[in-house]
């Protein structure tokens, strides 16, 4: 089994882990992929992460929009090694190499398909937003404030002064 694993970081800084096997690995906006990356500068079928003997080789399919490792853009079609100090990106998302740590230095939740969800001791976990929540309840508090003062005010000229 490989020693190495990729952290796809997307634009709204969601990371997924995932260990990398012996076989190619598809990059694409199409649900046929291995990894899914359903924004509008990828295309179908981007990229090939291809292993071969401890090393990895990244493929540009001839996308639309390019493959970059680090600042150089890939040219279609060939081969170019991966190494642990280049960022890979695909549109706006960057995927890092890895080398795996020893288990002893992590802690890994996996979800079905073996995908890790949080890799690190020291990552904060991601906390879900609660800012739309949090704005419907001051709306509805908000009219119901606002109802209420109409109703005072009509009582208060209808009823008595």
């Amino acid at each position: 089994m490989s020693q190495h694993r990729i952290t796809i970081i997307e634009p709204s800084g969601v990371r997924r882990t995932i260990p990398l096997t012996l076989r190619d690995v598809t990059i694409g906006r199409s649900s046929d992929n291995d990894i899914m990356l359903d924004y509008g500068k990828t295309s179908r079928n981007h990229a090939i992460i291809h292993p071969d003997g401890g090393r990895f080789y990244v493929i540009d399919l001839g996308s639309s929009n390019g493959t970059y490792l680090g600042r150089t853009r890939l040219p279609a079609n060939t081969p170019q090694l991966w190494t642990v100090d280049k960022p890979l990106a695909i549109g706006d998302v960057q995927i890092q190499l890895e080398s795996m740590q020893p288990a002893a230095y992590r802690t890994e939740e996996r979800d079905n398909m073996g995908t890790v969800i949080e890799s690190s001791p020291f990552a904060a976990p991601q906390k879900k937003s609660n800012v739309v929540p949090m704005l419907i309840a001051g709306l509805v508090l908000l009219g119901l404030c606002a109802i209420s003062f109409i109703a005072a005010a009509l009582g208060y000229y209808f009823l008595g002064q």
